[in-house]
């Protein structure tokens, strides 16, 4: 049996006022730390929802579930990782992760 490749869609809110730094925090932080450990970035989406936020969506895609595994592994357990995730949620008002496989 072929491994399935996996993709993971984040949908978060951000405050408007913060969409900038945080794009541009996103970009140089934590970006490469995704690509780092073979995470390939598919795209990034902004959903202009009104009023005071901004709804951001990115799609990631991995080799398989275990190779997902090991990245929200690293992303929980090392300080790397971990300091990547706060340098975000300071930006963050809601955060929302799915992993997607394919059904067919």
């Amino acid at each position: 049996m072929s491994q399935t490749k996996v993709y993971l869609l984040i949908r978060v809110n951000v405050v408007r006022s913060l969409l900038n730094e945080f794009n541009e925090y996103w970009k140089k932080e934590s970006l490469p730390n995704w690509e780092s450990h073979g995470a390939t970035h598919i795209g990034s989406y902004m959903n202009l929802v009104g009023g005071p936020t901004n709804e951001i969506i990115r799609l990631f895609e991995f080799e398989d579930i275990s190779h997902w595994e090991k990245y929200m592994e690293w992303r929980r357990s090392s300080k790397e990782g971990q300091k990547s995730l706060k340098g975000l949620i300071r930006f963050i008002i809601s955060l929302e992760e799915r992993l997607l496989t394919s059904i067919y």
